[in-house]
């Protein structure tokens, strides 16, 4: 089939830049469909968020008809509750986080403690075998 080892060495080389060229394109493709994508799923995300504010303001006009508004002190109370909720999680974490560090602690120590009271142990133990 081939004139020569020079030949098929040739078209092997030929047939492999091919194959990685074709890998290449494909990556690439691959790569344009997920920008594509994730274009299309941020455009979304935007009409989604632009729905739900003109939901909000609808809800707001159609209560301030009905002359069921709400005043600023409720929404004023309303956050400050969010705010104290906000400050509660952040508390209970801290608290969780002390509680492990604390634990991680004790341990560190009782196993340090044992280690010394091993290597004392040893110690003796090579005292009195050179005493005898």
């Amino acid at each position: 089939m081939f004139d020569s080892v020079g030949e098929k060495v040739k078209t092997e080389r030929k047939r492999d830049r091919e194959d990685r060229e074709k890998e290449r394109q494909r990556k690439r493709r691959e790569r344009e469909t997920e920008k594509k994508e994730r274009k299309r799923d941020r455009e979304e995300g935007e009409t989604e968020k632009t729905e739900r504010k003109r939901d909000r303001e609808e809800g707001e006009k159609e209560r301030q008809r009905q002359g069921r508004t709400r005043p600023w002190t409720e929404r004023k109370e309303r956050q400050i509750r969010q705010r104290e909720r906000e400050t509660e999680k952040t508390e209970r974490k801290r608290d969780r986080e002390d509680r492990e560090k604390e634990s991680s602690d004790a341990l560190s120590q009782s196993a340090s403690a044992t280690t010394s009271q091993v290597d004392a142990h040893m110690a003796e133990t090579v005292q009195s075998r050179d005493h005898v």
